[in-house]
C-alpha cells in the first residue's frame, strides 16, 4: 500500500493543491485508478452507516490488478466550488452507496469523493457468476449520459492514449451533488445502462499551469 502511496503523490498532489493540467499516460491513469480502488475499499469497510462490506477478499486484493474487470468503472472529474478548503480541510463530499441497480436489481456500490479540485468516482456491480435463464449473466456496459460530456474522463482501463485532467468542465457545488447521485437513477438500453441526465451547467476549465 506505501509503494503505491508514494507512486500516487507526485501525479496528484499538483492536481489537489494547485489544479495544475496534468497528462496521464497509460502507466499514470493504472496508478490512479489502483488508489482510487484502494480508496474506495477503505470507505466501504470504515463506513459506520452501514455495516456491510460490498468488495469481496478477491476484489480487495484488486489492487494487484493490471487491468480492471468490466464491472468496476471509475471516473476523473474536476471541482471549483467553495467546499474547496484550505490546508488540513480539504475534503469536499464523500459519499458512499450500496444500492440495486434500477433495471438489473444487482448489488452495486457508488464511491464519489472530492478533495480540493480532484473529484473521483467508482461504481461496481456485483452480476459476476449471476445467472438469466439458465445462462451466464454477463456484466452490463456503463455509458454517461451525453449531457455529461466533458464533464469527467474514465481510466477503467487504462490507455496508450494520453489523457489529460481537468475536463473540459469543472463541477460546482449543485452540479457536484449531481454528479455523485447520478448512478442512482439509470437508463437502459439491452445490456447498457445509462447514467442519469445532467440539468446543471457546470463551467469551462480555467486551467493554472501546464
Amino acid at each position: 500500500m506505501s509503494q503505491l502511496e508514494d507512486l500516487v503523490k507526485p501525479i496528484l498532489l499538483p492536481i489537489i493543491l494547485d489544479a495544475k493540467t496534468t497528462r496521464l499516460d497509460e502507466e499514470k491513469q493504472l496508478t490512479v485508478a489502483l488508489w482510487v480502488l484502494k480508496t474506495a475499499i477503505v470507505m466501504d469497510a470504515l463506513d459506520d452507516d452501514d455495516p456491510r462490506v460490498f468488495f469481496t477478499p478477491a476484489e480487495r486484493h484488486g489492487v494487484q490488478f493490471v487491468r480492471f474487470p468490466k464491472h468496476i468503472q471509475i471516473w476523473l472529474a474536476a471541482y471549483a466550488g467553495p467546499r474547496r478548503r484550505g490546508p488540513g480541510e480539504r475534503i469536499g463530499v464523500a459519499a458512499v452507496r450500496r444500492f440495486r441497480t434500477r433495471h438489473l436489481q444487482t448489488p452495486s456500490f457508488l464511491a464519489t469523493f472530492s478533495i480540493a479540485h480532484f473529484v473521483f468516482q467508482l461504481l461496481a456491480i456485483h452480476c459476476l457468476g449471476g445467472k438469466s435463464r439458465g445462462q451466464e449473466r454477463p456484466c452490463p456496459d456503463f455509458i454517461e449520459h451525453p449531457s455529461w460530456d466533458g464533464v469527467s474522463i474514465s481510466i477503467t482501463q487504462p490507455t496508450d492514449i494520453c489523457l489529460k485532467w481537468p475536463p473540459q468542465r469543472v463541477l460546482l457545488d449543485a452540479a457536484l451533488d449531481q454528479f455523485a447521485e447520478r448512478w442512482d437513477r439509470t437508463g437502459r438500453t439491452g445490456n447498457t445502462l445509462i447514467s442519469s441526465a445532467a440539468d446543471l451547467v457546470s463551467r469551462p476549465v480555467t486551467p493554472r499551469g501546464h
